[in-house]
């Protein structure tokens, strides 16, 4: 085995507080030293020798992974106007191609193959495309480095031609006018924030600016109501928001406001039947619906305590909301005269969502449905019958059997008596006391019960996968989320330790792997820290492990607008407060389990030099020989490989290495 790199030891002293502290590796920040590449390029190749004994079995598993899936396959289409938009997905190609029909059938129009715009770039991601109300124009964003940040084409869809204007260096976010020839688009500040809503003629020669929002606690976003009628203008922080609105035909908008700012309030707005349909929180933790007329204000849909209201879409004579229930996210659909229906869906834990659905007097609505044993379905349910129609399920080849996996939900109790829900997939006949548990816990984000069918080739080897609902998501209300942020973060730590402890001790997890990525990430570099003998392996993907010293960056992206999530530590409460779980300043010497970690070079979000730090202290600390791994993605940046075969690749590597940790080498697949 070859020896790791050692990271050089360049101390640099902090100090804040009153507090002084030796952040030993604060060098491998300065992206632009040679030596730092050089580190990562070292780093890579130490994880390249440690794995080239399992590469057989990462091949094995990577051709179970594509074995599974369809590699030709078209979408479901969306009707939208005169056409039915959709994409298609052909064998061998990395990236989708985009088309659309006449709606009553007749010829494909290509109008997108993301292959040729893709084949002179190692990174590649089509942050959106849309086509205009015409139906006439194209826009689609590009990002080539993986930083999040766009050039936006235009193409003439008649001519079949791209059009000379260009819009470069923005955010993945834009609408078009009612007129077909303006867009609304968002640029970033210097700390890559969208923060300025401007307006481009296409011919003209000078865009114009809309607003911009200067507190670098909020962002700035633009969307379209469901009818068409308005743009909006949304700025919100993590805890409020702040809505403006102007009719999509205006050629020089001026905002209004639906409803001011006010500290604490988060809300959204639709326009229906010429009134105001708002989503708040206000004197509503779990959120409720308001109807705005004029300057008074009815009562849609009212609050309740267990149920979280999570999303909404209104059609011109419906609405449908999504509400979670103990965990589970239940549809429902309204009319106009308030009458409340439910939409009756399979299974005791699942993942339902809204698809796109463009059209606000369709007859139904478009749904995404998955649990953990039954693959994608695009789901169509008519808004008067509730009837369900499956348009389609997405295919697993290889001899997918859904009736050999079962899922079911279980509880842990947490150190302060809160009982935490856990959901568990498994194989009965094959699974061992072998178990990976994953977990996020952060930004009142839930974790899914979605399908994986690249999860298959762990359940068929034996392996548990268990979800572990965390405070700090929104799983079991807003409340939950309250519960896991701020000064109360460390319920996040301890119910995931918990978590750990109960599937031990019912004797599912003698060997456990946890795995997190991003917030997940400072998740279990926290449990780490506090029960580093509770796993024998931890998988960390481009995880958020300097949590002290990036919040006390404010030019970093996104510090001051998570102050709110995590707290800002210029405050000496907070400040002791996050040093006291900061995975990086909280090591201590151990027997550290093996572990995976991942970085991306143009990650905007976690600076790749954090899971880097992290490792190289880890390595001098450890009291043991486990190999503690780093792969930093140098031509990516948060969320990895774009291409789908390059994403594969991927997760083969990183199942490798949890069969590796959870001694299962020897396993195959049946």
């Amino acid at each position: 085995m070859s020896a790791p790199p050692k990271a050089p030891r360049i101390p640099v002293t902090c100090s804040k507080h009153g507090v002084t502290w030796c952040d030993p590796f604060a060098w491998l920040k300065q992206r632009e030293n040679p030596s730092v590449l050089e580190h990562l390029k070292a780093e890579n190749a130490y994880t390249a020798s440690i794995m080239a004994p399992h590469r057989l079995l990462q091949k094995e598993i990577y051709q179970e992974l594509v074995g599974r899936m369809a590699e030709d396959d078209v979408s479901v289409p969306v009707p939208f106007g005169p056409f039915a938009y959709a994409t298609r997905e052909v064998a061998g190609c990395q990236y989708p191609v985009l088309f659309r029909m006449p709606r009553d059938g007749g010829a494909e129009e290509v109008l997108l193959d993301v292959n040729k715009l893709a084949e002179a770039h190692d990174y590649f991601d089509l942050g959106f495309c849309l086509v205009s109300p015409s139906h006439q124009l194209m826009a689609y964003a590009v990002d080539t480095l993986g930083e999040e940040t766009y050039d936006i084409y235009f193409r003439d869809l008649a001519n079949d031609c791209l059009l000379p204007d260009v819009i470069t260096g923005v955010a993945a976010n834009m609408v078009w006018g009612a007129d077909s020839q303006s867009v609304y688009y968002v640029c970033l500040d210097q700390v890559h924030r969208p923060f300025r809503l401007m307006r481009h003629e296409l011919g003209g020669q000078k865009d114009a600016m809309i607003a911009e929002e200067l507190d670098r606690a909020f962002v700035l976003s633009v969307g379209k109501t469901e009818d068409d009628a308005f743009i909006t203008m949304c700025r919100e922080s993590q805890t409020t928001s702040h809505i403006s609105c102007f009719p999509a035909e205006t050629i020089n908008p001026i905002p209004f406001d639906v409803q001011p700012r006010c500290e604490g309030v988060e809300y959204g707005v639709s326009h229906w039947h010429g009134h105001w349909l708002i989503m708040t929180n206000e004197s509503a933790p779990n959120f409720k619906l308001e109807l705005l007329i004029g300057d008074s204000r009815e009562t849609w849909l009212g609050h309740r305590s267990q149920v979280l209201l999570e999303d909404y879409l209104v059609f011109k004579d419906h609405v449908v909301t999504l509400e979670r229930v103990h965990g589970v996210t239940q549809v429902w659909v309204t009319d106009e005269a308030r009458q409340r229906r439910q939409v009756t869906l399979p299974g005791a834990v699942y993942d339902v969502d809204f698809e796109e659905n463009p059209e606000w007097n369709a007859p139904a609505v478009r749904l995404s449905y998955s649990s953990p044993i039954c693959p994608d379905r695009v789901l169509s349910v008519d808004l008067v019958t509730l009837e369900i129609q499956i348009l389609k399920e997405r295919e697993v080849r290889g001899g997918f059997d859904a009736s050999r996996y079962l899922c079911h939900r279980d509880w842990a109790i947490s150190s302060d008596g809160t009982k935490v829900p856990l959901t568990i997939i498994e194989r009965p006949d094959r699974v061992q006391s072998t178990t990976i548990m994953h977990g996020y816990g952060a930004y009142g984000i839930s974790l899914e019960a979605r399908f994986s069918s690249a999860r298959l080739s762990l359940l068929d080897r034996g392996v548990r996968i268990v979800l572990a609902h965390v405070r700090g998501g929104s799983e079991m209300g807003r409340a939950w989320y309250d519960a896991g942020k701020l000064a109360q973060k460390h319920h996040s730590f301890e119910d995931f330790i918990a978590c750990a402890e109960a599937l031990k001790a019912k004797g599912l997890a003698d060997r456990l792997v946890v795995h997190g990525g991003s917030a997940g990430g400072l998740l279990v570099g926290a449990a780490l820290n506090l029960r580093p003998e509770l796993f024998q392996g931890v998988i960390a993907l481009v995880p958020f492990v300097d949590v002290l010293n990036t919040m006390l960056d404010p030019d970093l992206p996104l510090t001051e607008m998570e102050y709110e999530e995590w707290g800002n530590p210029n405050d000496p409460d907070v400040f002791h407060r996050i040093r006291s779980y900061a995975p990086y300043e909280q090591l201590q010497p151990h027997a550290f389990p093996t572990m995976w970690v991942t970085a991306g070079i143009s990650d905007p979000r976690v600076g790749y030099w954090e899971p880097a730090k992290w490792v190289a202290r880890i390595r001098e600390l450890q009291t043991n020989d486990k190999p503690i791994l780093l792969k930093t993605e140098l031509g990516a940046g948060h969320y990895g490989a774009t291409g789908r075969y390059d994403a594969l690749h991927e997760i083969a590597e990183e199942y490798t290495f949890a069969l590796i940790a959870l001694h299962l080498l020897d396993s195959s697949p049946r």
